[in-house]
């Protein structure tokens, strides 16, 4: 029995942003495994995809999508790598660069592969990634003191970062606690 590898990233993955998607194929076994096809079926919530867009691992291997003429690969249809036979201790890979389409934030796109040998599914692997169109914000308030004395000083300190892609038009609102004013603020 073949080994199988499916991979997609990034994840989360922003609307409108492009994928890497890598399946890996091996033989571990000590005989050659003949008719290796490897099926995924084209997940909802992303662009289509021209089959040129696809590595085909070699020059022998083969990629079609569904029943389409025009090699052009659409929701639902299924992708299919012919793989021919693995020699013992063989293996190719293959790589698929879509783009996701403008869909809303949190939204789930499930891949799911399976490989086949003589016509016969043999192993089959899923992997779900969400869509974030947000960047991923952090900010941590570290006060000076708690409690602090109803007449003496309290300094925050506010630790901001930005653990996504560019941003613009960000803004950081601190309301301050009841009964107290601001002396000064620095950056």
């Amino acid at each position: 029995t073949p080994e199988f590898i499916l991979s997609v990233n990034p994840d989360p993955v922003q609307p409108l942003g492009p994928l890497t998607v890598d399946m890996t194929v091996t033989n571990p076994s000590s005989s050659p495994i003949s008719n290796v096809e490897v099926h995924l079926r084209y997940p909802e919530h992303l662009n289509n995809l021209y089959t040129n867009n696809f590595s085909l691992g070699s020059s022998t291997n083969t990629v079609t999508c569904g029943s389409s003429v025009s090699n052009l690969c659409s929701v639902g249809e299924i992708v299919v790598w012919n793989v021919g036979t693995l020699p013992p201790g063989g293996g190719v890979s293959f790589e698929m660069l879509p783009a996701v389409s403008n869909v809303a934030d949190g939204t789930l796109i499930q891949f799911d592969a399976e490989v086949w040998v003589d016509g016969i599914q043999v192993l089959q692997k899923s992997r779900t990634i969400m869509v974030q169109a947000a960047a991923p914000f952090e900010l941590s308030v570290d006060e000076s003191i708690d409690p602090a004395a109803s007449t003496g000083e309290l300094f925050y300190t506010l630790n901001y970062s930005n653990l996504g892609g560019t941003t613009s038009n960000t803004q950081l609102i601190f309301p301050l606690p009841e009964n107290t004013q601001l002396i000064s603020a620095s950056d």
